[in-house]
């Protein structure tokens, strides 16, 4: 899930208005809906969002607490669809990691 509310905090630090983070990007429109998490950008997009905004990756995109590994690879494939792809590969990693740990213990 994208952290709309970073967006909209960072864009206003840097005395952007929407349609200014929205030239050659995306819509003004577009910013407004990812800024109330009411739409979800292509990785192009959001990319080029952060990189606008000075963000990092890790820091924009919320990653959810899962319940189990199936939830994981569900969303995993639902980011593979809307080629988002770093944030699948972000979700696969925490889940080797999680279940490395819990093979350990």
């Amino acid at each position: 899930m994208i952290n709309g509310e970073l967006i909209r905090k960072r864009r206003k630090e840097l005395k952007m208005s929407q349609g200014e983070l929205a030239r050659g990007i995306t819509s003004q429109g577009m910013i407004s809906q990812i800024e109330t998490q009411t739409a979800t950008p292509s990785a192009k997009t959001l990319e080029k969002i952060i990189t606008r905004l000075h963000l990092d990756f890790a820091e924009t995109v919320k990653t959810k607490e899962y319940v189990n590994c199936e939830e994981v690879l569900t969303d995993a494939g639902i980011s593979l669809i809307n080629r988002q792809y770093t944030q699948a590969t972000e979700m696969l990693k925490s889940l080797g990691k999680k279940l490395t740990h819990e093979q350990t213990m």
